[in-house]
């Protein structure tokens, strides 16, 4: 995945006026940063997260459960934050912080453990070549020349726990370029899992569902099998009009 950065402003659950400027840092490898100009008293909101225990770990370690954001009209919900290097002593003296973030929803102010999401579309490492993909691509060559050919194959669904999983290769269409003294032809088969709960589900559930369908895959394939990109459907998302021949409901989508 490529890096990208979300420059905004950002508040804590439940106290919108006090907004720090800054920019979330999500790099290469997935891995996401809060900076902040000026800074947001962490430890505070974790104290009301844990107002029967004034020596808990998370208010020690200044860990919250959520930060909101707002980028260009884009909401923005941190999952499970906690403070790294900082400017000055106090909270009041701070002109910079960092806080590390285990998870962004770039789509959606949500609760933490808000059951918000009712399906979600994964693609893995390695799930292209383990559902066979090579089975839909026929190449012929004759005295005319060579005709390559993408048939489509019927999902593949099975349900675990009440989950619906589905499988999906949808074919994209052909595309061709002209260059200089030569000419392509390109398409491509798009293989992703659509996870369907029961009942929506907070995003840690559909996390979890995953990481045991990555462990599958990679024991499987003998290869490691990460996550490349997650998109959830929120529950309150209008569904639009299906394209390019995909089952997929195309919906406004929140992506983590």
């Amino acid at each position: 995945m490529s890096a990208n950065t979300y420059r905004g402003h950002w508040w804590l659950p439940g106290l919108p006026a006090h907004v720090a400027p800054g920019q979330l840092v999500v790099d290469q490898s997935g891995r996401c940063t809060l900076e902040l100009v000026g800074s947001l008293d962490l430890r505070a909101a974790a104290a009301l997260e844990h107002p029967d225990d004034s020596e808990a770990k998370a208010i020690r370690q200044e860990r919250v459960h959520s930060i909101l954001g707002q980028v260009r009209g884009q909401p923005i919900t941190l999952l499970n934050c906690f403070a790294g290097n900082a400017d000055g002593v106090s909270h009041r003296g701070r002109s910079r912080l960092d806080i590390s973030v285990q998870g962004a929803l770039v789509g959606a102010h949500v609760e933490h453990d808000e059951p918000a999401f009712r399906s979600a579309i994964v693609e893995i490492e390695n799930l292209t070549a383990w559902l066979g993909v090579d089975d839909q691509v026929h190449r012929r060559s004759d005295d005319n020349g060579e005709t390559v050919a993408l048939t489509r194959l019927e999902d593949l669904k099975a349900e675990i726990d009440g989950w619906t999983i589905t499988t999906r290769r949808t074919v994209q269409p052909f595309s061709s370029h002209l260059e200089h003294a030569k000419a392509s032809v390109s398409s491509h088969i798009a293989c992703y899992l659509v996870l369907r709960p029961p009942e929506p589900r907070p995003a840690h559930d559909f996390h979890s569902v995953i990481l045991e369908l990555m462990d599958l895959l990679t024991l499987a394939s003998g290869r490691p099998c990460g996550q490349i990109k997650l998109t959830l459907i929120h529950r309150d998302n209008q569904v639009l009009p299906e394209r390019h021949g995909s089952n997929v409901e195309f919906e406004t989508r929140v992506d983590p």
